[in-house]
């Protein structure tokens, strides 16, 4: 018979839980064993070959299926759910919008009104069109969650950046606007900007990763809302290298984009130039 979740259950209790499985499995507690055997398809009495593989992800399997559950995932948002979480949509999506625009009062007046979402709930990603991440709301304040989303050491750092951003005609603003143009896969539009300021292509970000144009294709290390390959990379980069984009980096300067790019995607391999150092 599968175990009952209370009312309101706690995800961090549960948690705790699973590690506490793992601690007494890996201490060939009786109970831990039996437990694992009866609910885990891959672990039996006769495997002992994997006794030293089970994790805390097989613990937390366990737990979801002592409950009647599949998996993890889902009994995490079982727990959500009977805690006053299942509508939680709209709060979230005002949280990712105050994220993404600075505005740390909305953001504040959130986690205020909704703590023990914002502790213990699972944001939803940046959505689609923004890739699988999503916004980190650990710990800090609303100013200190922006900042560290946005990939700054501080407010007064992430402030100075936003205020260049909304000049118009500012570097700040035309760099984002390209890396904005990049993530989108929108050809036409970096071309436009690449046109009107051709030092864009060796322009470094005010963020903490100080990347050029040409990381945003490879989408590793950079702001999580933009961390998705756009569909027409190989076109993307192919126009960022034409345009005089350095492709081979001093490895203190964030490294060699394109080789990271290549293992992400092998079609990036073809766009490879001469200049190979």
């Amino acid at each position: 018979m599968s175990k009952s979740l209370p009312s309101r259950p706690s995800l961090e209790q549960y948690k705790k839980q699973a590690k506490e499985l793992l601690k007494a499995w890996k201490a060939s507690d009786p109970d831990a064993r039996r437990r694992v055997i009866a609910h885990h398809p891959r672990f039996s009495a006769d495997s002992e070959s994997l006794l030293d593989t089970f994790a805390l992800a097989d613990a937390q399997f366990v737990l979801a299926r002592e409950h009647g559950l599949r998996h993890w995932a889902e009994f995490a948002r079982e727990i959500q759910r009977r805690a006053g979480h299942g509508d939680a949509a709209p709060t979230w999506l005002a949280a990712q919008r105050a994220v993404l625009t600075g505005d740390a009062e909305a953001l504040d007046a959130l986690m205020r009104a909704n703590p023990r979402l914002f502790k213990e709930g699972r944001p939803p990603s940046y959505g689609p069109e923004r890739g699988r991440l999503s916004p980190e709301y650990g710990d800090g304040d609303a100013r200190t969650i922006i900042a560290r989303n946005h990939h700054f050491d501080g407010w007064a750092e992430f402030v100075q950046w936003h205020t260049l951003r909304a000049t118009p005609g500012s570097p700040i603003a035309r760099f984002e606007a390209a890396a904005d143009a990049i993530a989108d896969g929108d050809r036409d539009s970096l071309a436009r900007w690449l046109r009107a300021d051709p030092d864009l292509v060796r322009v470094r970000s005010m963020r903490r990763h100080h990347a050029t144009l040409l990381h945003y294709v490879g989408a590793n290390g950079i702001e999580s809302f933009r961390q998705k390959t756009p569909a027409n990379a190989v076109d993307i980069a192919r126009l960022l290298l034409d345009a005089g984009a350095p492709e081979w980096l001093d490895e203190q300067e964030r490294g060699v984009p394109l080789e990271a790019m290549i293992r992400r995607d092998a079609r990036m391999a073809g766009v490879l130039g001469a200049g190979r150092r």
